[in-house]
């Protein structure tokens, strides 16, 4: 796997090492028109298992060096030890908190909308993650950054619940740089206890929360 930084202002992942990988992803590319500030190796390490997780198999190696508590939460996330991390530093990684603000998953976001926020709540940005056949580039305002993405490709190689899993890896690695501490997904999201279990603990393993928008539209 290597994390790639283009000339246009893209960034993403590619797989491109058959040695790690039990098949062969059907995309191999997965590309964002942004480029995260704070580009943390453990949550470049996360992001990359819930992109091309359903793809690998024995050994897993990561673009950037990750943590050994790190590594251990993606062994447990893939069942079993199905990965096993090989880019490996010594020591515990870091959980660090960086601000209390929510970051939802928006699914159908419309610009325009009306605002997330109000005065009583904790404060929430947006994240509309667009198909990238349709738009390029990016838009942060008051409270959403819409960013274009081939998120979608990876979602539809996806069964369930698990083609959130690709949008998720685009919150984890803009979380540091928009000081989020909670990633919340769409209220109609079911997932299985294992599966949740399984999103808690590996995304905890970064220092990240995991919950579900029950709020009213408009609240």
């Amino acid at each position: 796997m290597s994390w790639i930084n283009d000339k246009s202002g893209r960034a993403g992942l590619v797989a491109h090492d058959l040695e790690y990988l039990d098949a062969f992803p059907v995309v191999s590319e997965f590309w964002m028109d942004a480029s995260p500030a704070s580009n943390w190796a453990d949550r470049v390490a996360v992001a990359t298992t819930l992109v091309f997780g359903s793809h690998m198999g024995g050994r897993f190696h990561a673009p950037f060096a990750m943590s050994s508590d790190v590594a251990a939460a993606i062994s447990r996330f893939s069942g079993n030890g199905q990965i096993v991390p090989t880019n490996v530093s010594s020591g515990a990684g870091t959980l660090t908190w960086r601000g209390g603000l929510e970051l939802a998953l928006e699914t159908d976001a419309v610009m325009g909308s009306e605002r997330i926020n109000s005065l009583d709540a904790t404060r929430r940005i947006g994240l509309n993650v667009v198909r990238s056949d349709i738009a390029t580039g990016r838009l942060f305002t008051f409270d959403r950054l819409t960013l274009s993405s081939n998120a979608w490709l990876h979602a539809g190689q996806r069964a369930g619940n698990e083609q959130l899993y690709p949008f998720l890896a685009v919150a984890v690695l803009f979380a540091a740089d928009l000081q989020v501490s909670t990633l919340v997904c769409p209220a109609d999201a079911e997932f299985t206890d294992q599966q949740l279990a399984s999103l808690l603990d590996l995304l905890g393993s970064v220092g990240l929360g995991l919950e579900f928008d029950r709020s009213e539209p408009g609240h």
